[in-house]
């Protein structure tokens, strides 16, 4: 083989290779590419949140939810629990009077602060969507949540002030 076609044979061999594993590829060739692509992210995950904050204060509480929404996403893909994006969501959707979606979204974070080993934000947010689940009248997904705060409720990890406001908002004495 001669010289001036290994380059197009290297080429070649990366249009073969799927879309996301080109990334790996290039990441592993050059670990620049994977820190420039972080940072960009972080940039572009603080400029939506900083997009929705500023539509919160303008009144716009759908567009803030929505730009909420897409930094959640956004640090997802990055491997991030999007706590204060989720929460910040359902604020928004609670301003507008919207339970039952701001009673989803609560749910979606407790269940993403559970797979990411937070069981501080998990019992929180589980907690407030029970509470608004019951309020729209969904008793069945307000009393599944229930059931797992009674469990978490088990947990050394959320402390003695948690768990009493969990009791207290729960109804238990």
């Amino acid at each position: 083989m001669t010289r001036p076609l290994m380059p197009v044979l290297g080429l070649a061999m990366l249009l073969a290779i799927p879309a996301h594993a080109q990334t790996t590829a290039r990441a592993f060739v050059d670990g620049q590419v994977v820190a420039r692509e972080l940072a960009s992210s972080a940039a572009a995950i603080t400029d939506l949140m900083d997009r929705g904050n500023k539509l919160a204060v303008d009144g716009k509480f759908r567009k803030a939810a929505h730009a909420f929404h897409a930094a959640a996403a956004a640090q997802l893909r990055v491997g991030e629990l999007p706590d204060v994006a989720l929460w910040q969501e359902a604020n928004m959707y609670f301003a507008l009077g919207d339970n039952a979606h701001a009673a989803a979204t609560l749910a979606t974070l407790g269940e993403r602060a559970s797979e990411y080993g937070n069981p501080v934000a998990e019992v929180r947010a589980k907690m407030n969507a029970a509470l608004l689940y019951a309020r729209v009248g969904d008793v069945e997904r307000a009393a599944t949540l229930t059931t797992e705060l009674q469990t978490l409720r088990k947990s050394p990890f959320i402390g003695d002030e948690l768990r009493a406001e969990l009791d207290l908002r729960l109804g238990r004495q």
